[in-house]
């Protein structure tokens, strides 16, 4: 495996990376276990905000040597989520303050069973930090219309996927597992249309074809079943509120990256006037 396919760049300013939000919750003096920390790029981003112990977990030899090169954890683990066994790992029983799989679960054959097996890590009042991408973007369901449902090497459809999430899926799944939704954030990525297509029309009218990925915080639940599924769902729901503001940003964003090449009189005027509106 290519130890730089999963490798990310977090030290940009932008905020439209799961990673990125996903930092934002953390804190000082906690306990975290990055699971599917791949080169070590978001361990990178916690130590260099917070004053916090870090441990890793990754299958991927490559990655796990990349990750070790960064000196950031204080202990790295080889372990593949899909058979390993919690048992081994008794001195991290009720360990944890954050337990993190940022684009992990997608990638597991039972994802229950492996969530299930790193609750007994987490501590009581402990939280998840997950990560998901959602299947039902917006270039995915254009690409349905078109009979294509091709696997590439990285993003939604990433070769290595064996589990698809939308935002109602992944509101019941936690449900199943116990845990409540505390927190949700949206990546989002904007989707090019044709003006002249009912499917494109139809598409780029529901707020969820912008969703790129998920990121939800999460905690062990005492609530009833039903009561627990309303709360999983109302926190999953996606509105125009949500996207809009982020969406216009980034289309902003996609026309400085145009103006950038064009050497037309007055577009550096243009963008800088154009940052300062978006607060960048």
């Amino acid at each position: 495996m290519n130890k730089e396919k999963y490798k990310v760049d977090l030290s940009v300013s932008g905020t439209n990376d799961v990673r990125i939000k996903a930092n934002q919750y953390l804190c000082n003096g906690a306990n975290l276990l990055d699971v599917g920390c791949a080169s070590g790029d978001f361990a990178d981003l916690v130590n260099r905000t917070y004053k916090i112990e870090i441990h890793g977990m990754e299958y991927d030899p490559d990655s796990l040597s990349a990750a070790s090169n960064k000196g950031l954890f204080a202990r790295l683990t080889q372990i593949n989520l899909n058979d390993f066994n919690e048992d081994s790992f008794t001195e991290y029983k009720n360990y944890f303050d954050f337990i993190t799989l940022l684009d992990v679960l997608e990638h597991t054959i039972n994802p229950a069973e492996s969530l299930g097996k790193l609750m007994g890590f987490l501590k009581q009042e402990g939280n998840f930090i997950i990560s998901v991408p959602n299947i039902s973007h917006g270039s995915i369901k254009k690409n349905l219309l078109n009979n294509k449902f091709e696997y590439t090497d990285t993003g939604i459809l990433d070769s290595t996927h064996l589990k698809f999430f939308t935002a109602k899926t992944l509101a019941g799944f936690f449900t199943q597992m116990g845990l409540e939704i505390i927190h949700r954030e949206l990546k989002l990525e904007d989707v090019t249309f044709s003006p002249f297509s009912l499917g494109d029309y139809i598409i780029r009218n529901s707020p969820e074809s912008f969703v790129y990925q998920y990121m939800v915080v999460l905690k062990r639940s005492d609530l009833f079943k039903v009561e627990l599924t309303k709360k999983n769902e109302v926190a999953m729901s996606i509105s125009w509120v949500n996207v809009r503001g982020e969406l216009w940003k980034l289309r902003v964003l996609s026309l400085l990256g145009w103006l950038s090449a064009c050497a037309l009189p007055g577009n550096k005027k243009l963008r800088k006037y154009a940052k300062q509106l978006l607060g960048l």
